[in-house]
């Protein structure tokens, strides 16, 4: 194998599709413009953000579920419907943050 054939290679291999794009495309039931997901929040000059994003994305952001079991808070209940605030209960299910989603994903299909 010379040089040319492993660079062709390491060239089909060098993008994987995290696996995160898979699990959020399942729970949102839909197909995702991942380019214009990392474009959109790329342009946002606050790290806050970046770093919110980042924490979502990537299904590191605390629930009250979570806070809960490490004893930080009283009740794992959602503030807004008095259900168990669970990560995708959170973030998808909740009736107050459905408004919401639907508002981004107009905003990337438009």
């Amino acid at each position: 194998m010379d040089t040319k054939q492993i660079y062709i290679l390491l060239l089909k291999y060098r993008f994987t599709q995290p696996y995160l794009h898979e699990y959020w495309s399942r729970i949102i039931q839909g197909d995702i413009k991942w380019n214009d997901v990392y474009c959109f929040i790329n342009h946002i000059p606050d790290n806050r953000y970046k770093q919110f994003k980042f924490r979502v994305l990537n299904r590191i952001f605390t629930s009250r579920e979570i806070l809960h079991s490490w004893k930080m808070i009283q009740n794992p209940l959602c503030l807004k419907c008095d259900t168990v605030e669970k990560y995708q209960h959170l973030f998808i299910e909740c009736r107050a943050v459905n408004l919401f989603w639907l508002k981004i994903q107009n905003l990337f299909n438009s």
